[in-house]
């Protein structure tokens, strides 16, 4: 006993200890630090080929010194997405991780045929956050990743804020991977995505990129069965990232149609929040204008709604109060009146010009969205959380109830007012 407690004496337990964190501090000082064995993926684009294979581009951000890092574009072929990421894996020559991805981009291909899977695999199986901003593109996949790169390196701009307006400043759709899920579970089975353009041709809705040859970034491809260069990097590649305005619908998780970015502009007026826009009025004549050209701003809104039942149909009337600025002027008679600034105003002729204009598009555009069953301006949700007894029995007195939203009646009131 006495030469057991000697042995583990208060001191020498001390020196014990001691000697046991050396041990482990030696083991983990011999090891690789995690910047050498793992590598980031930021920004994920991927869509489905012709031939059926699936294309992966990552941006992948390696870390250069303590403060810095560079971002690079990594792109393979598989048989499927783990395939493809495997072959991106063995490029950077490090494990890669999804946990930091902001940015998931579907392909139109890939939309159309599987994207339910691919987000299902890429959240669950490669942990790519639920928070990531869903995108829906057409065009290559590599020049998509390059594009946030150039983006986001050369222009400080991030792709995320990007999708939320377009040229006209009219707010477009916005929406992440929860969100989509969300939809997808939902009564009606409907997400949406807003849809970004790559296109080698010029646009005025675009912004013009030089790829590969100013962005420093790397890139390689490979398919399934070989690797091949991605390219001569030094040569400089001409594209356009165009955001117009246009938005995805996807019922069950499988994209089935478009909404233009005129429709879009009048969907938003049926929204509460605010929105920002313009307006354009061909042949405007008064006292004021001759055959005039106008672009109006759109510099506030306010809108309210009533749920009510006719005949035991669904009826939703809308009150909406526009503030419109007069921004531009091209008049093809005199102008002298308008050289000064107090002739700019919203006088009657503009005002009935306007709203009959947003009827009639509001007219056309809801019922292209009763004919197609995308409650995009959620009239469910509306009638089944205010008129839910009502509405239920509405519900239930129809052969399909994916169809309520073709016998709803709409009305509209529009009072528009001078921001000047």
């Amino acid at each position: 006993m006495q030469k057991f407690k000697k042995i583990f004496s208060p001191r020498k337990m001390i020196i014990w200890v001691s000697i046991l964190v050396l041990v482990i501090s030696f083991q983990y000082t011999n090891q690789p630090a995690q910047s050498q064995t793992q590598a980031i993926v930021t920004a994920l684009a991927v869509d489905q080929t012709e031939d059926n294979l699936i294309e992966v581009s990552t941006v992948v951000l390696t870390p250069l010194t303590a403060s810095s890092s560079k971002r690079k574009v990594y792109t393979a072929k598989g048989l499927d997405i783990t395939n493809a990421i495997n072959h991106i894996s063995l490029q950077v020559g490090k494990q890669i991780g999804f946990g930091q991805c902001d940015i998931m981009a579907m392909g139109d291909k890939l939309c159309e045929e599987n994207a339910l899977k691919a987000l299902d695999y890429l959240t669950r199986t490669k942990r790519v956050g639920r928070n990531a901003v869903l995108i829906n593109f057409s065009g290559d996949v590599e020049n998509f990743a390059s594009c946030i790169v150039q983006l986001n390196d050369n222009m400080s701009l991030n792709v995320a804020e990007i999708i939320n307006f377009n040229r006209e400043y009219i707010v477009a759709t916005e929406t992440n991977i929860e969100s989509f899920f969300k939809g997808y579970y939902g009564d009606l089975g409907l997400s949406i995505m807003p849809k970004i353009k790559i296109s080698e041709n010029e646009d005025v809705n675009g912004i013009k990129l030089n790829l590969e040859g100013d962005s420093g970034e790397e890139s390689a491809s490979n398919s399934s069965d070989s690797a091949t260069s991605g390219g001569d990097s030094s040569k400089s590649k001409e594209v356009y990232f165009v955001n117009d305005g246009t938005t995805s619908i996807f019922r069950e998780g499988k994209k089935f149609t478009e909404i233009k970015p005129s429709e879009i502009k009048y969907i938003n007026l049926l929204q509460p929040d605010n929105v920002l826009g313009t307006f354009v009025l061909e042949n405007v004549n008064s006292n004021t204008f001759k055959d005039a050209r106008l672009v109006l701003d759109l510099t506030n809104k306010e809108m309210e709604y009533k749920l009510s039942f006719k005949d035991g149909k669904p009826t939703i009337k809308y009150d909406i109060e526009l503030y419109i600025l007069i921004d531009e002027i091209i008049e093809s008679g005199k102008t002298e009146n308008l050289l000064h600034t107090e002739n700019w105003f919203v006088d009657d002729s503009v005002i009935n010009g306007l709203t009959n204009k947003i009827v009639e598009n509001l007219e056309v555009v809801v019922s292209k969205l009763q004919d197609e069953n995308i409650d995009m301006i959620e009239v469910y949700d509306k009638f089944y959380k205010f008129k839910n007894k009502k509405f239920t029995k509405y519900l239930n007195s129809l052969e399909n109830k994916e169809d309520f939203l073709k016998d709803v009646e709409f009305e509209y009131k529009i009072k528009i007012h001078s921001s000047y």
